[in-house]
């Protein structure tokens, strides 16, 4: 369960009938009664589809920070 979720959109490219979404999260909570903090890059690409933006795929990948050694 979350008990903190924020998000922001890095940027967005849209393509036609296709749009590309990169998101920083960032969320806590509890699961399977242990604590959790995740960082992470979100990238989701929408499909419009009868006027109406449908998310087809998104993929998550954990944000580095300069503490993990990244440049």
């Amino acid at each position: 369960m979350h008990d903190s979720f924020r998000s922001e959109v890095q940027s967005v490219v849209e393509l036609g009938e296709v749009a590309v979404v990169i998101v920083r999260v960032v969320n806590t909570g509890v699961f399977q009664g242990e604590r959790f903090v995740n960082d992470e890059w979100s990238s989701d690409v929408f499909v419009r589809r009868d006027g109406r933006w449908l998310c087809e795929v998104t993929h998550l990948t954990p944000a580095r920070t300069s503490s993990d050694g990244a440049a």
